[in-house]
């Protein structure tokens, strides 16, 4: 829910925290330790955000720490 907030906060793909860290390009990195998520999962979670789709974007951060498993 946290997550979905700060995304909310914006609906701007290039100015989201949570897409930043997936895409691995600030210090925040997620999966945290973890192999990066598919170039194909990026641009989808972006879409997502433009798009305010909250549950996919929850779906898909799942999905992202489930990798640390």
């Amino acid at each position: 829910a946290a997550n979905a907030a700060l995304v909310q906060q914006f609906r701007d793909p290039d100015k989201s925290l949570l897409l930043t860290a997936v895409r691995q390009t600030g210090a925040l990195k997620m999966p945290m330790g973890g192999a990066r998520l598919s170039e194909a999962k990026i641009a989808d979670l972006s879409e997502w955000i433009k798009n305010g789709d909250w549950a996919r974007i929850q779906e898909c951060t799942a999905e992202a720490l489930a990798l640390l498993d």
